[in-house]
C-alpha cells in the first residue's frame, strides 16, 4: 500500500448481490476461476494464491524465483454486452524497487480458458507503473456480444508479485455517478474513537444513477483545503496516524467510465477527547504489546516523535519459560538506534508514589549474558509537559544487569503533577555489540515495595503489584513462602523446594502484605500490594 502522512488501505467494495463479477475474493478464488503457470519454458513453482486476511485479494510473488516466470489468473466464461464492457480493478506491485522490470498484463480469449497460445493482450504496464497501487480501466467493447475469459498474467524476471483485487465489469456508455452518501463517522460526529491511531472511514454506493466503479478521497484537517488521498475503488478505508481532540474534513467524490461525480459535499468528524491520566496503583505486564494507552517514537534523546518504533514484545530474557512471560524489548545495536517506549500519562499529585519494573539483559540471539557497547545504552526518562525530559536512571558499560532479570531500585516519585509521563530510550550508534533489553513488570504503586532487597542472592519476586499470581526466580532452591498481613497475621503459607514458582493468590483480600521466603539458612523480606 502506499504510505503517505495518513496511510490509507482499500478494502473490497460491498455490493447487494454476489455475482461472477464484480469479484473482490472475499469467498476465496471461485471454483469457476483457474489458476496456472506459464508454458514454453516460462515456469515457476510459485502461482496466484489468495493474500490477505481481513479484506483476502488474489496475489502472485516470485520473490526467489530466478530466470523467467509467467503465472496466469482466469476468469470463467463471461458474456460482454454494452452493459458490462468496461473492465476495471484494482492492481498493486509488492516491493519498492523490483529487481528487474516486470509486466503484468490483462489477456482475452474468445475459445479456452487454458491455451495460453488463443490469448490477446490488451493491457499491460510495468511494474513501477502500479507500485502505490491504482484502479486499472480496460474497454472490452471491441468483444460485444461474444462470451470471453479473462486472464491477469504476471511475467518478469525475478523477485517481484502482483495484487489483483475488486474485478468489476460495467456500462463503457455510463453517466458519470452521484456522490456517495451515508459517512461513516456520520457528518459532525463527535467522540469518534481512535484505535491504534487509526479511524475507519466509509461510505455508500450512491442509491441513484449509475454505479461508481472508483472513488477519489480528499481529506485534511482545514476545511476547504483538502488534499487528494488518491483514487481506489473500495468503500472503506482507514485513515491512520489520527490525533486525538481533532477535526478532520473529508470529502468522497465517486467515479465510472462517464466521468466524476460532481458537487459532492464536504464532510467532517472529530475524534475522541484523551483519557485523562491514571491515578496509581497501576500496573502493566506486557503480556500483549504495547500495554494498554503505551506508545512508541522515535528521535534525539528528549525529542521524540513519529509513532513507531524498533520497540517490540519478547519473551522476558529471551526465554520462553521464564516464569515474566513476555515483556517489551529493545534491540540495542546498529547505527541509527534512537528508540522511545512512552507510557500512557499518570496523575501524581499531591502524593508520593514509587516506581518499580523488571529489567534483563542478553545476546541478541539467546539467553546468554550481554555487555553494554562503548556507544549503547538504554535510559528512563520523565517529563510534565511531553517537551522537557529528565533522566531518571541509565544502563550502560559502566555497570551490569542479570541475563535472568532484576529487580531496579525502587525510585519515590515525589513532588510530580497531574500529567507526568516516562519513557526507555534506547541508543546506539555504532555497529559493535548486538544485544536486547527487556523491560517488564513496570508498577506505580502508593505503598512502597522497597523493604531491602533480602539477604538471598539473586531472589527475584515479581510481580510487587500482584492481579492474582506471583512468581519468583532463585538460584538457590526456595524451602518455603509465607504472607503476612500488616497486623502480623500469617495468611498464605507454602512449601517449595525449587528454584522457581508460580503462585495462586487470587483468594487474598486487597491490601498491603508482607512476603518472607527462607532458603538454607537465609531469610529475605518483600511487601506486595495484593490488587
Amino acid at each position: 500500500m502506499k504510505k503517505i502522512t495518513l496511510l490509507f488501505l482499500f478494502l473490497a467494495i460491498t455490493y447487494s448481490v454476489k455475482a461472477q463479477f464484480p469479484e473482490d475474493f472475499d469467498d476465496g478464488l471461485p471454483s469457476d476461476w483457474t489458476t496456472f503457470i506459464g508454458v514454453n519454458g516460462l515456469g515457476t513453482a510459485q502461482n496466484w494464491e489468495l493474500g490477505g486476511t481481513t479484506n483476502p485479494y488474489m496475489i502472485c510473488s516470485d520473490e526467489n524465483a530466478g530466470g523467467v516466470t509467467e503465472d496466469w489468473l482466469v476468469s470463467p466464461i463471461t458474456s460482454i454486452t454494452a452493459t458490462n464492457s468496461l473492465l476495471d480493478f484494482y492492481e498493486q506491485t509488492i516491493y519498492t524497487q523490483p529487481y528487474e522490470p516486470s509486466a503484468m498484463s490483462v489477456r482475452v480469449s474468445t475459445t479456452s480458458q487454458t491455451d495460453i497460445g488463443t490469448f490477446t493482450t490488451l493491457s499491460s504496464l510495468s511494474a513501477t507503473a502500479v507500485f502505490n497501487g491504482t484502479t486499472r480501466t480496460i474497454d472490452l467493447s471491441a468483444y460485444e456480444g461474444q462470451n470471453i475469459y479473462i486472464a491477469w498474467v504476471l511475467e518478469q524476471n525475478y523477485g517481484d508479485g502482483w495484487i489483483v483485487d475488486n474485478i468489476v465489469l460495467s456500462n463503457g456508455n455510463a453517466s458519470a455517478p452521484n456522490c456517495a452518501e451515508n459517512p461513516v463517522p456520520a457528518i459532525g460526529a463527535t467522540d469518534v474513537v481512535v484505535i491504534d491511531e487509526t479511524v475507519t472511514l466509509s461510505w455508500n454506493i450512491a442509491s441513484t444513477g449509475d454505479p461508481a466503479t472508483g472513488y477519489e478521497l480528499f481529506f485534511g484537517t482545514t476545511s476547504g483545503a483538502l488534499t487528494s488521498l488518491g483514487k481506489f475503488s473500495g468503500t472503506t478505508i482507514n485513515i491512520t496516524g489520527s490525533a486525538l481532540s481533532t477535526t478532520y474534513y473529508w470529502k468522497i467524490v465517486s467515479e465510472n467510465a462517464g466521468g466524476s461525480a460532481t458537487g459532492c459535499t464536504e464532510w467532517s468528524y472529530t475524534t475522541e477527547n484523551p483519557p485523562p491520566p491514571i491515578v496509581p496503583n497501576y500496573s502493566a505486564d506486557f503480556s500483549t504489546y504495547p500495554a494498554d494507552r503505551w506508545t512508541e517514537a522515535n528521535g534525539a534523546y528528549g525529542s521524540p516523535s513519529s509513532n513507531t518504533s524498533n520497540f517490540t514484545g519478547d519473551d522476558f530474557g529471551n526465554d520462553t519459560s521464564h516464569a515474566n512471560g513476555k515483556s517489551a524489548r529493545i534491540n540495542v545495536y546498529g547505527t541509527l538506534t534512537d528508540e522511545y517506549l512512552i507510557s500512557p500519562a499518570f496523575n501524581l499529585e499531591g502524593v508520593t508514589y514509587y516506581l518499580n519494573f523488571d529489567i534483563a539483559y542478553t545476546e541478541f540471539s539467546g539467553t546468554a549474558a550481554a555487555t553494554f557497547g562503548s556507544d549503547d545504552y538504554v535510559a528512563l526518562l520523565v517529563t510534565e509537559d511531553d517537551t522537557t525530559w529528565t533522566e531518571l536512571m541509565r544502563w550502560d558499560d559502566s555497570g551490569s544487569i542479570s541475563n535472568t532479570g532484576e529487580s531496579i531500585s525502587e525510585i519515590a516519585l515525589t513532588g510530580y503533577g497531574a500529567d507526568v509521563k516516562f519513557a526507555f530510550y534506547g541508543f546506539s550508534d555504532t555497529s559493535n555489540e548486538d544485544n536486547n533489553f527487556y523491560v517488564d513488570n513496570f508498577q506505580i504503586t502508593t505503598t512502597t515495595l522497597g523493604i531491602a532487597k533480602n539477604s538471598i542472592e539473586n531472589f527475584n519476586l515479581f510481580p510487587t503489584l500482584v492481579k492474582d499470581k506471583i512468581s519468583f526466580t532463585s538460584q538457590e532452591n526456595i524451602d518455603i513462602f509465607n504472607l503476612y498481613n500488616l497486623l502480623g497475621q500469617q495468611v498464605f503459607s507454602k512449601k517449595i523446594n525449587a528454584k522457581t514458582a508460580e503462585l495462586d493468590l487470587t483468594a487474598l483480600k486487597k491490601g498491603v502484605y508482607l512476603v518472607k521466603v527462607k532458603s538454607g539458612n537465609s531469610i529475605g523480606s518483600y511487601k506486595i500490594i495484593k490488587e
